[in-house]
Protein backbone atom coordinates (compact mmCIF):
# COMPACT_ATOMS: atom_id res chain seq x y z
CA UNK A 1 0.00 0.00 0.00
CA UNK A 2 2.54 2.61 1.21
CA UNK A 3 6.22 2.30 0.42
CA UNK A 4 9.14 4.52 1.33
CA UNK A 5 12.17 4.11 -0.92
CA UNK A 6 15.59 5.44 0.04
CA UNK A 7 14.23 8.42 1.98
CA UNK A 8 16.89 10.90 3.09
CA UNK A 9 16.44 14.05 5.15
CA UNK A 10 19.00 16.38 6.71
CA UNK A 11 19.16 19.88 8.18
CA UNK A 12 21.91 22.47 8.29
CA UNK A 13 22.71 23.43 11.88
CA UNK A 14 25.31 26.21 12.25
CA UNK A 15 26.83 25.33 8.88
CA UNK A 16 27.02 21.66 9.90
CA UNK A 17 24.91 19.07 8.13
CA UNK A 18 22.80 16.98 10.51
CA UNK A 19 21.46 13.78 8.96
CA UNK A 20 18.03 12.87 10.37
CA UNK A 21 16.94 10.06 8.03
CA UNK A 22 19.60 8.14 6.15
CA UNK A 23 18.37 6.11 3.18
CA UNK A 24 15.18 4.77 4.85
CA UNK A 25 13.23 2.05 3.02
CA UNK A 26 9.98 0.77 4.58
CA UNK A 27 6.81 -1.00 3.47
CA UNK A 28 3.44 -0.47 5.16
CA UNK A 29 0.31 -2.54 4.59
CA UNK A 30 -3.35 -1.84 5.09
CA UNK A 31 -5.01 -3.22 8.23
CA UNK A 32 -1.99 -2.93 10.49
CA UNK A 33 -0.97 -0.84 13.49
CA UNK A 34 2.70 0.11 13.23
CA UNK A 35 4.63 1.74 16.07
CA UNK A 36 7.67 3.91 15.36
CA UNK A 37 9.95 4.27 18.38
CA UNK A 38 13.17 6.16 19.00
CA UNK A 39 14.86 8.70 21.23
CA UNK A 40 13.91 12.38 21.13
CA UNK A 41 15.33 13.97 18.01
CA UNK A 42 15.83 10.63 16.26
CA UNK A 43 13.55 11.59 13.36
CA UNK A 44 10.26 9.90 14.25
CA UNK A 45 8.08 12.98 13.76
CA UNK A 46 10.11 14.02 10.71
CA UNK A 47 9.33 10.66 9.10
CA UNK A 48 5.64 11.08 9.91
CA UNK A 49 5.61 14.58 8.37
CA UNK A 50 7.29 13.29 5.23
CA UNK A 51 4.62 10.60 4.88
CA UNK A 52 1.86 13.19 5.38
CA UNK A 53 3.38 15.50 2.75
CA UNK A 54 3.99 18.35 5.19
CA UNK A 55 7.78 18.06 4.80
CA UNK A 56 9.66 17.29 1.61
CA UNK A 57 12.42 14.70 1.73
CA UNK A 58 15.83 15.51 0.23
CA UNK A 59 15.75 12.39 -1.92
CA UNK A 60 13.83 9.14 -2.30
CA UNK A 61 10.23 8.26 -3.14
CA UNK A 62 6.95 7.90 -1.27
CA UNK A 63 4.79 5.46 -3.19
CA UNK A 64 1.07 5.08 -2.51
CA UNK A 65 0.12 2.05 -4.59
CA UNK A 66 1.51 3.14 -8.00
CA UNK A 67 1.54 6.89 -7.35
CA UNK A 68 4.69 8.78 -6.35
CA UNK A 69 3.35 11.14 -3.69
CA UNK A 70 6.32 13.50 -3.54
CA UNK A 71 5.96 14.25 -7.25
CA UNK A 72 2.31 15.31 -7.07
CA UNK A 73 1.22 18.81 -8.07
CA UNK A 74 0.25 21.24 -5.31
CA UNK A 75 -3.44 20.68 -5.94
CA UNK A 76 -3.17 16.89 -5.84
CA UNK A 77 -0.91 17.08 -2.79
CA UNK A 78 -3.59 19.07 -0.93
CA UNK A 79 -6.12 16.40 -1.88
CA UNK A 80 -3.72 13.73 -0.59
CA UNK A 81 -3.31 15.52 2.74
CA UNK A 82 -7.07 16.09 3.14
CA UNK A 83 -8.55 12.78 1.97
CA UNK A 84 -5.83 10.12 2.18
CA UNK A 85 -4.15 11.17 5.44
CA UNK A 86 -5.74 11.71 8.85
CA UNK A 87 -3.56 13.29 11.55
CA UNK A 88 -3.77 12.88 15.32
CA UNK A 89 -1.53 15.06 17.51
CA UNK A 90 -0.25 14.87 21.07
CA UNK A 91 -1.63 18.32 21.97
CA UNK A 92 -4.93 17.70 20.10
CA UNK A 93 -4.74 20.88 17.93
CA UNK A 94 -8.39 21.70 18.63
CA UNK A 95 -9.98 25.16 18.81
CA UNK A 96 -10.83 25.42 22.50
CA UNK A 97 -13.67 27.96 22.27
CA UNK A 98 -15.57 25.98 19.61
CA UNK A 99 -17.87 23.00 20.15
CA UNK A 100 -17.00 19.38 19.47
CA UNK A 101 -19.14 19.23 16.33
CA UNK A 102 -17.72 22.51 14.97
CA UNK A 103 -14.14 21.29 15.41
CA UNK A 104 -14.94 18.16 13.44
CA UNK A 105 -16.80 20.04 10.72
CA UNK A 106 -13.75 22.25 10.09
CA UNK A 107 -11.95 19.20 8.66
CA UNK A 108 -14.95 17.78 6.78
CA UNK A 109 -14.51 18.04 3.01
CA UNK A 110 -17.83 16.54 1.92
CA UNK A 111 -21.41 17.74 2.01
CA UNK A 112 -23.06 18.02 5.41
CA UNK A 113 -23.95 14.53 6.55
CA UNK A 114 -25.25 14.65 10.08
CA UNK A 115 -25.93 10.91 10.24
CA UNK A 116 -22.34 10.05 9.34
CA UNK A 117 -21.00 12.47 11.94
CA UNK A 118 -23.45 11.27 14.60
CA UNK A 119 -22.51 7.63 13.94
CA UNK A 120 -18.84 8.49 14.32
CA UNK A 121 -19.44 10.39 17.56
CA UNK A 122 -21.47 7.48 18.95
CA UNK A 123 -18.63 5.05 18.21
CA UNK A 124 -16.22 7.31 20.08
CA UNK A 125 -18.58 7.97 23.00
CA UNK A 126 -18.91 11.68 22.20
CA UNK A 127 -22.48 11.93 20.90
CA UNK A 128 -23.88 13.37 24.15
CA UNK A 129 -21.15 16.02 24.19
CA UNK A 130 -21.17 17.07 20.55
CA UNK A 131 -22.39 20.61 21.37
CA UNK A 132 -20.08 21.06 24.36
CA UNK A 133 -17.25 23.60 24.20
CA UNK A 134 -13.92 21.78 23.81
CA UNK A 135 -12.27 23.63 26.72
CA UNK A 136 -14.67 21.86 29.10
CA UNK A 137 -13.60 18.37 28.00
CA UNK A 138 -11.06 16.12 29.70
CA UNK A 139 -7.77 15.21 28.01
CA UNK A 140 -9.07 11.80 26.94
CA UNK A 141 -12.24 13.35 25.48
CA UNK A 142 -10.22 15.94 23.56
CA UNK A 143 -8.09 13.22 22.02
CA UNK A 144 -11.23 11.33 20.96
CA UNK A 145 -12.47 14.52 19.29
CA UNK A 146 -9.10 14.72 17.50
CA UNK A 147 -9.54 11.10 16.38
CA UNK A 148 -13.06 11.88 15.10
CA UNK A 149 -11.67 14.82 13.14
CA UNK A 150 -8.97 12.56 11.63
CA UNK A 151 -11.60 9.98 10.60
CA UNK A 152 -14.30 12.31 9.27
CA UNK A 153 -13.09 12.15 5.64
CA UNK A 154 -12.57 8.38 5.80
CA UNK A 155 -8.81 8.48 5.02
CA UNK A 156 -6.78 5.39 4.16
CA UNK A 157 -3.90 6.25 6.51
CA UNK A 158 -3.99 7.53 10.10
CA UNK A 159 -0.80 9.16 11.40
CA UNK A 160 -0.71 9.57 15.19
CA UNK A 161 2.15 11.58 16.69
CA UNK A 162 2.41 10.72 20.41
CA UNK A 163 -1.39 10.30 20.75
CA UNK A 164 -1.10 9.19 24.39
CA UNK A 165 1.73 11.54 25.41
CA UNK A 166 -0.55 13.95 27.34
CA UNK A 167 -2.85 11.27 28.80
CA UNK A 168 -2.87 9.15 31.94
CA UNK A 169 -2.65 5.37 31.71
CA UNK A 170 -6.43 4.81 31.71
CA UNK A 171 -7.10 7.24 28.85
CA UNK A 172 -4.01 5.98 27.00
CA UNK A 173 -5.48 2.49 26.93
CA UNK A 174 -8.85 3.83 25.75
CA UNK A 175 -7.21 5.72 22.88
CA UNK A 176 -5.08 2.74 21.88
CA UNK A 177 -8.14 0.47 21.88
CA UNK A 178 -9.81 2.91 19.47
CA UNK A 179 -6.72 2.98 17.21
CA UNK A 180 -6.55 -0.82 17.31
CA UNK A 181 -10.16 -0.97 16.10
CA UNK A 182 -9.44 1.59 13.35
CA UNK A 183 -6.46 -0.51 12.18
CA UNK A 184 -8.84 -3.31 11.17
CA UNK A 185 -9.73 -1.28 8.07
CA UNK A 186 -6.90 1.27 7.72
CA UNK A 187 -3.18 1.69 8.04
CA UNK A 188 -2.38 3.29 11.42
CA UNK A 189 1.14 4.54 12.13
CA UNK A 190 1.86 5.64 15.70
CA UNK A 191 4.94 7.55 16.84
CA UNK A 192 5.57 6.92 20.52
CA UNK A 193 8.11 6.56 23.34
CA UNK A 194 6.06 3.91 25.13
CA UNK A 195 7.55 0.47 24.46
CA UNK A 196 4.92 -1.18 26.68
CA UNK A 197 2.03 0.14 24.56
CA UNK A 198 3.94 -0.90 21.44
CA UNK A 199 4.37 -4.45 22.71
CA UNK A 200 0.68 -4.63 23.60
CA UNK A 201 -0.90 -3.14 20.48
CA UNK A 202 1.56 -3.06 17.57
CA UNK A 203 1.55 -5.48 14.66
CA UNK A 204 5.09 -4.25 13.94
CA UNK A 205 7.60 -2.10 15.82
CA UNK A 206 10.14 0.05 13.98
CA UNK A 207 12.96 1.73 15.89
CA UNK A 208 14.85 4.74 14.49
CA UNK A 209 18.43 5.20 15.63
CA UNK A 210 21.20 7.28 14.05
CA UNK A 211 19.06 7.88 10.97
CA UNK A 212 18.52 4.18 10.34
CA UNK A 213 15.49 1.93 10.90
CA UNK A 214 15.40 -1.49 12.47
CA UNK A 215 12.55 -3.84 13.37
CA UNK A 216 12.14 -4.75 17.02
CA UNK A 217 10.58 -8.00 18.24
CA UNK A 218 7.16 -7.73 19.86
CA UNK A 219 7.29 -9.06 23.41
CA UNK A 220 4.28 -10.67 25.07
CA UNK A 221 3.52 -10.30 28.79
CA UNK A 222 5.50 -13.44 29.62
CA UNK A 223 8.57 -12.18 27.75
CA UNK A 224 8.32 -8.76 29.41
CA UNK A 225 8.13 -10.34 32.87
CA UNK A 226 11.08 -12.58 32.02
CA UNK A 227 13.08 -9.54 30.87
CA UNK A 228 12.21 -7.64 34.06
CA UNK A 229 13.22 -10.67 36.15
CA UNK A 230 16.57 -10.87 34.35
CA UNK A 231 17.15 -7.16 34.99
CA UNK A 232 16.31 -7.63 38.68
CA UNK A 233 18.62 -10.64 38.92
CA UNK A 234 21.37 -8.58 37.29
CA UNK A 235 20.99 -5.85 39.93
CA UNK A 236 21.03 -8.46 42.71
CA UNK A 237 24.18 -10.02 41.25
CA UNK A 238 25.90 -6.63 41.23
CA UNK A 239 24.82 -6.01 44.84
CA UNK A 240 26.00 -9.45 45.98
CA UNK A 241 29.32 -8.94 44.22
CA UNK A 242 29.78 -5.59 45.97
CA UNK A 243 29.02 -7.11 49.39
CA UNK A 244 31.36 -10.04 48.68
CA UNK A 245 34.13 -7.65 47.66
CA UNK A 246 33.69 -5.66 50.88
CA UNK A 247 33.83 -8.86 52.96
CA UNK A 248 36.99 -10.15 51.24
CA UNK A 249 38.68 -6.84 52.03
CA UNK A 250 37.16 -6.52 55.47
CA UNK A 251 40.28 -5.01 57.08
CA UNK A 252 40.37 -2.14 54.61
CA UNK A 253 36.58 -1.78 54.88
CA UNK A 254 36.83 -1.65 58.69
CA UNK A 255 39.51 1.04 58.70
CA UNK A 256 37.67 3.04 56.03
CA UNK A 257 34.42 2.88 58.02
CA UNK A 258 36.31 3.84 61.21
CA UNK A 259 37.97 6.82 59.50
CA UNK A 260 34.65 8.04 58.13
CA UNK A 261 33.00 7.64 61.54
CA UNK A 262 35.81 9.55 63.29
CA UNK A 263 35.58 12.30 60.70
CA UNK A 264 31.84 12.68 61.25
CA UNK A 265 32.23 12.64 65.05
CA UNK A 266 35.04 15.23 64.88
CA UNK A 267 32.91 17.53 62.74
CA UNK A 268 30.05 17.16 65.22
CA UNK A 269 32.30 17.97 68.22
CA UNK A 270 33.89 21.01 66.51
CA UNK A 271 30.46 22.29 65.52
CA UNK A 272 29.15 21.98 69.09
CA UNK A 273 32.25 23.67 70.53
CA UNK A 274 31.88 26.54 68.09
CA UNK A 275 28.25 27.19 68.97
CA UNK A 276 28.88 26.83 72.73
CA UNK A 277 31.85 29.24 72.53
CA UNK A 278 29.73 31.74 70.60
CA UNK A 279 26.99 31.54 73.23
CA UNK A 280 29.53 32.15 76.04
CA UNK A 281 30.99 35.18 74.22
CA UNK A 282 27.52 36.70 73.75
CA UNK A 283 26.69 36.04 77.41
CA UNK A 284 29.95 37.69 78.55
CA UNK A 285 29.25 40.73 76.36
CA UNK A 286 25.80 41.14 77.90
CA UNK A 287 27.22 40.88 81.44
CA UNK A 288 29.88 43.53 80.74
CA UNK A 289 27.38 45.94 79.18
CA UNK A 290 25.02 45.49 82.12
CA UNK A 291 27.83 46.38 84.59
CA UNK A 292 29.24 49.29 82.55
CA UNK A 293 26.37 50.89 80.61
CA UNK A 294 27.87 53.26 78.03
CA UNK A 295 26.18 55.73 75.66
CA UNK A 296 28.18 56.86 72.60
CA UNK A 297 27.35 60.14 70.80
CA UNK A 298 29.44 62.15 68.28
CA UNK A 299 32.61 60.21 69.07
CA UNK A 300 32.22 60.75 72.86
CA UNK A 301 31.02 58.29 75.40
CA UNK A 302 29.13 58.69 78.64
CA UNK A 303 28.79 56.20 81.47
CA UNK A 304 25.13 55.95 82.35
CA UNK A 305 25.49 54.59 85.89
CA UNK A 306 25.01 57.32 88.55
CA UNK A 307 27.79 55.84 90.64
CA UNK A 308 30.33 56.21 87.83
CA UNK A 309 31.72 59.36 86.25
CA UNK A 310 34.51 60.17 83.85
CA UNK A 311 37.05 63.01 84.25
CA UNK A 312 40.08 63.77 82.09
CA UNK A 313 39.70 60.44 80.27
CA UNK A 314 39.73 58.69 83.66
CA UNK A 315 36.83 56.65 85.00
CA UNK A 316 35.99 57.43 88.63
CA UNK A 317 33.71 55.11 90.56
CA UNK A 318 31.96 56.70 93.55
Amino acid sequence: MLKLKNICKSYNVFKNKSIILDNITLDFNKNELVFILGASGSGKSTLLNIISGNIKCDSGEIMLDDVCVNKLSDKKMNNYRSNVIGNIFQDYNLIEYMSVIDNIMLAFNGYSNSKKIDDLLKKLGLYEKKKMIVSRLSGGEKQRVAIARALINDPDIILADEPTGALDSKNSIQVMEILKEIAKNKLVIVVSHDINLANKYASRIINIKDGKCEYLPILDDKSILSKQKKRKNKYMSVLNLAIKNLWLKKTRTLFTSLAISLGIISMFIVSNLYYNFSDEIKKLENDVVSVFPIAISNGEFELLDNNIKSSNNKIIIK
